[in-house]
């Protein structure tokens, strides 16, 4: 394929002969070819960002705001439809055919929420509004993207949540922490969370997904707001033991936790010493005074 006679034998000698450019160059048509394929669904996902929020943000907070919203609220579907696949699985395992379709259509109405970077590219206005840049650099197409028709509401949750999950907060409510935000989100803000939820699935979707109980729906909903939590808790906590016991925190020192005690041992033993000889001292001139 590479050699003189092959389709490649235009190539430049170092081009030639650097392997892994030329397979870097294979890969890049075979996503090329696989655009074409997914070129069917453009429309579709073209339409599905008329809702997108239009805001007026600077190019860095977008870009965080991107970032943030993929990178939780994506990592939460992506952990749900790991879930039901998995129990998918053990249904296809023990050949429980009800049970799987069941859970067949469960995993496509999660994957529904998601789309992959294939599928992202797309949509033009997808890739300006709700791409990072640095997700686009790092993706190499299984970061699971927020669909276009739950971008505004995983907006509005992660920034929630993000006034629920600070440092301040988990430092005054210390281990309950977490629990203490799930609650109160799920609690305070559920109806307003459930009905825009509810309103991301388009009419033409929902009577596809009809048939999956109320009660399924309610638990993949709780599952992804838990999960959302749970990794901006995460993030947030990283920070909070970074300046609450990291090498630069307040108070801390670049000597070794061994070192610190070694030093307190010292200063203890050179305390117990200088009593002893204060001790000793006075003993001896007890004794002159006795003589």
């Amino acid at each position: 394929m590479f050699g003189d006679s092959g389709p490649f034998s235009c190539l430049p000698p170092f081009l030639k002969s650097n392997q892994t450019g030329l397979y870097w160059m294979v890969e890049k048509l075979v996503q090329i070819v696989e655009g074409r394929i997914y070129e069917s669904r453009e429309e579709e996902i073209n339409t599905s960002t008329q809702n997108i929020q239009i805001t007026s943000l600077t190019q860095k907070d977008l870009e965080l705001r991107n970032q943030e919203v993929n990178g939780f609220f994506g990592y939460a579907i992506a952990m749900v439809i790991k879930k039901y696949d998995n129990k998918l699985r053990r249904a296809q395992y023990i050949v429980d055919e009800k049970e799987m379709a069941k859970l067949s259509l469960i995993c496509a109405y999660l994957r529904d929420m998601r789309i992959l970077h294939k599928q992202a590219l797309l949509n033009k206005e997808y890739m300006e509004r709700c791409y990072s840049n640095i997700d686009k650099m790092n993706n190499h197409g299984g970061l699971s993207l927020v669909s276009p028709n739950y971008f505004d509401f995983a907006i509005f949750l992660v920034s929630l949540i993000r006034l629920e999950v600070t440092e301040k907060k988990i430092l005054e409510r210390k281990n309950k922490s977490y629990v203490m935000a799930v609650n109160i989100i799920l609690e305070k803000k559920r109806a307003l969370l459930r009905s825009k939820f509810d309103k991301c699935l388009r009419e033409d979707m929902a009577k596809k997904y009809s048939s999956i109980e109320q009660q399924t729906r309610d638990a993949i909903f709780e599952d992804i707001i838990k999960k959302t939590v749970r990794s901006i808790f995460n993030c947030v906590m990283k920070t909070v033991i970074e300046n609450k016991t990291g090498r630069y925190a307040e108070g801390s020192t670049k000597d070794s936790h061994r070192s610190s005690i070694r030093h307190k041992y010292a200063n203890t033993q050179m305390k117990t010493d200088g009593k002893r000889a204060d001790e000793a001292i006075k003993k001896r001139k007890i004794d002159d005074i006795t003589k």
